[in-house]
Protein backbone atom coordinates (compact mmCIF):
# COMPACT_ATOMS: atom_id res chain seq x y z
CA UNK A 1 0.00 0.00 0.00
CA UNK A 2 1.35 3.92 -0.76
CA UNK A 3 -1.11 5.98 0.00
CA UNK A 4 -3.89 4.04 0.22
CA UNK A 5 -3.64 2.40 -2.84
CA UNK A 6 -2.50 -1.04 -3.57
CA UNK A 7 0.47 -0.96 -5.56
CA UNK A 8 2.34 -3.31 -8.21
CA UNK A 9 6.02 -2.51 -9.45
CA UNK A 10 5.67 -3.51 -13.30
CA UNK A 11 9.29 -3.45 -14.18
CA UNK A 12 9.53 -0.41 -15.39
CA UNK A 13 12.86 1.80 -15.89
CA UNK A 14 13.30 4.86 -16.99
CA UNK A 15 17.53 5.32 -16.69
CA UNK A 16 18.46 8.98 -18.08
CA UNK A 17 22.19 8.65 -20.18
CA UNK A 18 24.77 10.87 -21.01
CA UNK A 19 26.49 10.27 -23.60
CA UNK A 20 29.01 13.51 -24.41
CA UNK A 21 28.96 16.08 -26.84
CA UNK A 22 25.74 17.65 -25.24
CA UNK A 23 23.70 14.26 -26.07
CA UNK A 24 21.58 12.56 -23.67
CA UNK A 25 19.08 9.76 -24.10
CA UNK A 26 16.90 7.01 -21.85
CA UNK A 27 16.97 3.46 -21.71
CA UNK A 28 12.86 3.34 -21.02
CA UNK A 29 11.12 -0.68 -20.65
CA UNK A 30 9.16 -2.53 -18.59
CA UNK A 31 7.83 -6.17 -18.01
CA UNK A 32 6.00 -6.13 -21.04
CA UNK A 33 7.77 -4.42 -23.36
CA UNK A 34 11.54 -4.03 -24.56
CA UNK A 35 13.97 -1.70 -24.44
CA UNK A 36 12.38 1.20 -26.76
CA UNK A 37 14.82 2.88 -29.34
CA UNK A 38 15.32 6.05 -27.91
CA UNK A 39 17.19 8.49 -30.24
CA UNK A 40 20.02 10.72 -28.60
CA UNK A 41 19.79 14.14 -28.57
CA UNK A 42 20.28 17.80 -26.91
CA UNK A 43 17.07 18.04 -25.24
CA UNK A 44 17.47 14.48 -23.83
CA UNK A 45 20.61 15.87 -22.68
CA UNK A 46 18.85 18.84 -20.59
CA UNK A 47 16.44 16.48 -19.13
CA UNK A 48 18.50 14.15 -17.80
CA UNK A 49 20.30 17.38 -16.39
CA UNK A 50 17.62 18.63 -14.64
CA UNK A 51 16.25 15.38 -14.04
CA UNK A 52 18.48 15.66 -10.58
CA UNK A 53 17.39 19.00 -9.28
CA UNK A 54 13.25 17.45 -9.87
CA UNK A 55 14.21 14.47 -8.32
CA UNK A 56 15.00 16.07 -5.07
CA UNK A 57 12.73 18.73 -4.83
CA UNK A 58 10.02 16.01 -5.44
CA UNK A 59 11.86 14.17 -2.41
CA UNK A 60 10.92 17.28 -0.26
CA UNK A 61 7.38 17.23 -1.82
CA UNK A 62 7.90 20.54 -3.90
CA UNK A 63 6.60 19.19 -7.14
CA UNK A 64 4.46 15.76 -6.62
CA UNK A 65 2.62 15.65 -9.60
CA UNK A 66 5.81 16.43 -12.31
CA UNK A 67 7.19 12.10 -12.26
CA UNK A 68 3.40 11.41 -13.13
CA UNK A 69 2.90 13.49 -15.68
CA UNK A 70 6.57 12.14 -17.45
CA UNK A 71 6.47 8.31 -16.87
CA UNK A 72 2.79 9.20 -18.28
CA UNK A 73 3.28 10.39 -21.46
CA UNK A 74 6.98 7.97 -21.53
CA UNK A 75 5.42 4.55 -21.42
CA UNK A 76 7.38 1.89 -23.27
CA UNK A 77 4.07 1.06 -24.94
CA UNK A 78 3.72 5.34 -26.32
CA UNK A 79 7.25 5.33 -27.57
CA UNK A 80 6.95 1.84 -29.21
CA UNK A 81 4.27 3.35 -31.24
CA UNK A 82 5.82 7.20 -31.59
CA UNK A 83 8.82 5.45 -32.79
CA UNK A 84 7.58 2.55 -34.96
CA UNK A 85 8.88 -0.37 -33.35
CA UNK A 86 8.39 -3.73 -35.31
CA UNK A 87 7.55 -6.59 -33.14
CA UNK A 88 5.57 -5.09 -29.96
CA UNK A 89 2.98 -8.12 -29.45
Amino acid sequence: MFHGLDTKFNGRINCPFDLGYGLGTFVIADYEHPVVPYPPDRLKHLMKMMMARIYWMTLQAQIDNIFDLYFDLTKPEKLMELYAVEGTE
